[in-house]
């Protein structure tokens, strides 16, 4: 594990974005890694100097690199929410109702 370290985390990076992955999918995975290598240094099974080497590589940005961003996440269509009311508790349609009024608030 001695031998990685950040230019190998950005070729580990690199091959992400070459296979279509998003932004912040990347990111994350990249984020994965790096807390393998923390509880490697745990665990005492690489050295400490390893993690904070990978620590130094910043995440990707948005608008910074070529890297494709992700559809933005809508809320579900009002019709969909209906369709499912009679399949849900009392607790749980509330609980959506709630939830929905902060997104409406939100956006």
């Amino acid at each position: 594990m001695e031998e990685f370290g950040p230019k190998a985390l950005k070729a580990v990076r690199q091959s992400f974005v070459d296979r279509g992955a998003c932004r912040t999918y990347v990111n994350q995975l990249t984020q994965k890694i790096r807390r393998i290598f923390r509880w490697a240094v745990s665990e005492e099974l690489t050295p400490p100097a390893t993690y904070q080497a990978l620590q130094a590589v910043p995440g990707l940005k948005r608008g910074r690199c070529t890297v494709r961003e992700s559809e933005p996440v809508n809320p579900v269509p009002k019709e969909h929410l209906q369709a499912v009311k009679a399949h849900l508790s009392r607790q749980v349609w509330a609980l959506i109702q709630a939830v929905r009024q902060d997104i409406l608030h939100f956006w």
